[in-house]
């Protein structure tokens, strides 16, 4: 009975790995194109589910609670969230934008966007999955 908890939980907790798909941005001139970062929040309602995060179509991460990524993107109109709730945004080149992602329906999430002061607050402590480990 022991090993199949220890079996069931190993297996549950290797299900929700959070990380970068292939598709993830390159990194790009600060000057010359916008730093996005997008957190999720570290709320017990979702935990148990990861969020796929998708820029213009293409999933880029997986995001557990308490975690976020930092890319660039260029300048224009393009679409980043949680799939298939992404927002459309017109991206300056050399701001900043921070998006927040929390638990919308029973089975959704949802982004907002947040003051850069405000979300910079609200994710201290996260773990950044666009640094190396």
């Amino acid at each position: 009975m022991r090993l199949t908890s220890t079996l069931s939980l190993t297996l549950a907790v290797a299900g929700c790995a959070s990380g970068l798909a292939s598709a993830f941005p390159t990194p790009l001139d600060p000057r010359t194109s916008a730093t996005v970062i997008v957190a999720r929040n570290n709320n017990l309602r979702g935990a148990t589910r990861r969020v796929t995060l998708t820029l213009d179509g293409f999933e880029i991460a997986k995001l557990n609670v308490a975690e976020y990524v930092r890319f660039s993107v260029p300048p224009g109109t393009h679409a980043v969230g949680p799939k298939p709730h992404s927002i459309s945004l017109n991206f300056e080149a050399g701001q900043e934008y921070f998006l927040w992602i929390s638990p919308g329906g029973v089975w959704d999430f949802e982004v907002e966007r947040l003051q850069l002061e405000d979300g910079r607050k609200r994710m201290a402590g996260y773990r950044d999955l666009s640094q190396p480990p």
